[in-house]
């Protein structure tokens, strides 16, 4: 093994892989000389390592996340808050009675 002193300065997370099933979070981050702008090399983070702050952070983007998908996908939200407009057939279908 070979001793030094390293040329990076900084960490830059790059990479963050969250499953809310299993409530596990993966992180990806580079060392990075801040000067240069060189990368040398990487480390990964997973299990207990995560601080409260960053899981009630977690939280709050998965919950925004679903509510801007929700926008996309449905037309009236539990809050009343109104999503998509139906465009094309379903438009059309809407005032077309079924057989």
């Amino acid at each position: 093994m070979v001793r030094g002193t390293p040329v990076f300065d900084g960490l830059a997370l790059f990479e963050l892989e969250v499953n809310f099933v299993q409530q596990t979070a993966t992180a990806t981050a580079a060392f990075i000389n801040t000067a240069t702008g060189a990368t040398h090399g990487s480390t990964t983070a997973s299990g207990n390592v995560w601080s409260h702050e960053t899981l009630s952070l977690l939280s709050q983007l998965r919950e925004s996340i679903e509510r801007d998908l929700a926008k996309k996908h449905l037309t009236v939200l539990d809050d009343g808050v109104k999503g998509v407009k139906p465009t094309g057939l379903a438009e059309y279908l809407e005032s077309t009675p079924s057989i």
